[in-house]
């Protein structure tokens, strides 16, 4: 695969980030003490994140958007580091989208307590999409490609999440390998 930009970066400024960091460790800290997602409410996460209440609302609809953001910003940090690289194999997109989903397995934990899969799952979908178009690829049925490749890579991080004390790097993404098809180029 040769270079590609995966569009422009994600940008959130200064404050926006300090305040997604100090509601995401307080949503880290409810899931910990293995709070009830459904049962956490706007003033409660704000007066443990030392956030106003309209400063969240000011840049969150509700309390899983928090989760939601920190996803985008995964899949903007996988971007970027696909874009410095001056080529692209399945190979290192591999073991990059594993070492992601490793040093992120609170999130993929959160994404579960939350019960937003669905809405994540839309994401990866939407992020593999536009893989495929960045690569010009003209496929037929793209969408079900991107759904379906977008959905394993979710179920794979989940999974992975579940056993990431047995497994190595390499292991996962040996299994990556296997179980994850690579973007599939050009029809004619």
């Amino acid at each position: 695969m040769v270079k590609i930009n995966l569009n422009t970066p994600l940008h959130i400024d200064f404050r926006h980030q300090e305040t997604q960091a100090k509601l995401f460790n307080s949503l880290q800290q409810f899931y910990n003490l293995k709070t009830p997602f459904n049962t956490i409410t706007v003033t409660q996460l704000c007066a443990d994140a030392h956030v106003g209440r309209a400063t969240f609302y000011r840049n969150h609809e509700k309390i899983d958007d928090i989760i939601y953001i920190q996803f985008l910003i995964l899949i903007n940090d996988f971007k970027l580091r696909v874009d410095d690289r001056q080529e692209i194999n399945f190979q290192y997109a591999s073991q990059l989208i594993v070492q992601l989903i490793i040093d992120n397995i609170n999130l993929f934990n959160l994404m579960e307590w939350s019960n937003i899969e669905k809405q994540i799952t839309e994401l990866f979908s939407g992020t593999v999409h536009s893989i495929l178009i960045n690569r010009s690829a003209q496929l037929n049925h793209a969408d079900i490609i991107s759904n379906v490749i977008g959905s394993s890579i979710l179920n794979f991080a989940v999974q992975i999440t579940k056993h990431s004390d047995l497994l190595s790097v390499s292991e996962a993404t040996k299994l990556y390998q296997i179980l994850i098809p690579d973007l599939p180029a050009n029809q004619t």
